[in-house]
């Protein structure tokens, strides 16, 4: 497989999410890390690119994905083709206490590092059992990223099968009723 070109892919991301971003993105910079941030809203990708110059982030216009800089998406539809290039993903509208955490299914079950914010509003139950599992990683702190513990590939592997497992097991259960009433 090709090596991953996206170091940490920021998805779904709010305005109100963007301090942050801001923390994290700035992290993987110093490193040398490339960086791509998808807005939940594509309308708030000009007030994204301004808040990353005014702290100092450089800002390419993806497709276009460098290290040591953030790549703004702008258009629709690059989620799937940015996960397939992505080491990590870390999902928004879990960094606002008032939004709710966004798809976090679609990196994990491509087996990309997921991490969540410190708030899983709408789904705390299923984000706590994942975190206990070692599937995904909850941040705490936006200035705590680099240094949390990693989600484990084959841990979230084992829970996804896990799952599948359970919902084949419960279809059967389903057509076997269903067989019997006929």
């Amino acid at each position: 497989p090709q090596e991953p070109v996206v170091d940490v892919a920021f998805l779904s991301f709010h305005q109100e999410e963007a301090d942050s971003f801001i923390w994290m993105a700035k992290a993987c910079i110093e490193k040398g890390m490339s960086v791509v941030l998808v807005p939940r809203r594509l309308s708030e990708s000009v007030q994204f690119r301004s808040q990353m110059k005014q702290a100092g982030l450089p800002v390419v216009d993806y497709p276009s994905v460098q290290r040591g800089s953030v790549s703004l998406v702008s258009c629709f539809g690059a989620v799937k083709e940015i996960l397939g290039m992505s080491r990590a993903a870390v999902v928004g509208g879990s960094f606002s206490r008032k939004l709710g955490v966004h798809d976090f299914w679609e990196p994990l079950t491509l087996g990309i590092e997921t991490f969540v914010g410190p708030y899983a509003k709408g789904h705390e139950d299923l984000v706590a059992q994942l975190c206990q599992e070692r599937a995904v990683t909850q941040i705490r702190r936006a200035e705590d990223f680099l240094n949390c513990r990693r989600p484990s590939i084959a841990c979230a592997r084992l829970f996804l099968a896990g799952e599948k497992k359970k919902v084949c097991e419960s279809y059967s259960m389903l057509l076997k009723f269903l067989k019997d009433l006929v």
